[in-house]
């Protein structure tokens, strides 16, 4: 979930020195050196998400390639990735829970976000928009891998039955048609 997302009162945010450290451990580095897939195909309720394995990174099919902030655009894709990569990192590696994980991939954001040249919080704004988890835009097609820990964490029930009605639809459909949506073969069985 990108940064916008804020359904629960959030706990005490983490210093940029404590994302430098998370940073810095081995393991971290390790699991972040990995590569992941971009897959901007499905709706997602708060801009992005990412896969039960990390392999992907899905960024809702209709956020803009480029992205209006004040009179300037730019491409944010990397700022949206580099959150999901680091809050699905800091989750696995240090079994954390998501609104610790989150407040660390945002700050990671942001840096992205400042390298290119913008403030976050004219960048957080820009992006409101685009999250559906509101219901002014219908989820019509969520990633079948989606990862769900983020809304389980957050007791975020309502988005959760929504995604998990419309993933299990687009399992059924995708079994009907010889298609699998799943990515290895444990999964299948």
């Amino acid at each position: 979930m990108s940064s916008g997302h804020h359904p629960n009162p959030a706990p005490p945010r983490p210093s940029e020195q404590e994302l430098d450290r998370a940073l810095a451990d081995p393991k971290i580095q390790a699991r972040l050196a990995r590569l992941f897939r971009i897959d901007r195909s499905f709706d997602l309720p708060y801009v992005a998400g990412y896969s039960r394995d990390g392999s992907i990174i899905y960024i809702d099919r209709h956020f803009p390639t480029k992205l209006q902030v004040g009179s300037r655009s730019a491409n944010f894709l990397q700022a949206l990735a580099t959150h999901e990569h680091t809050e699905k990192t800091l989750i696995d590696v240090y079994g954390w829970k998501y609104q610790q994980a989150h407040h660390l991939a945002t700050m990671a954001e942001h840096r992205v976000v400042r390298a290119l040249g913008f403030l976050p919080k004219e960048y957080e704004k820009a992006v409101q928009p685009y999250i559906k988890a509101d219901a002014h835009e219908k989820l019509k097609r969520v990633p079948p891998q989606l990862d769900l820990t983020p809304y389980i964490d957050d007791n975020d029930y309502p988005t959760l039955f929504r995604l998990r009605s419309l993933m299990n639809a687009s399992a059924w459909r995708a079994a009907t048609t010889g298609r699998f949506p799943y990515a290895s073969d444990e999964e299948r069985t």
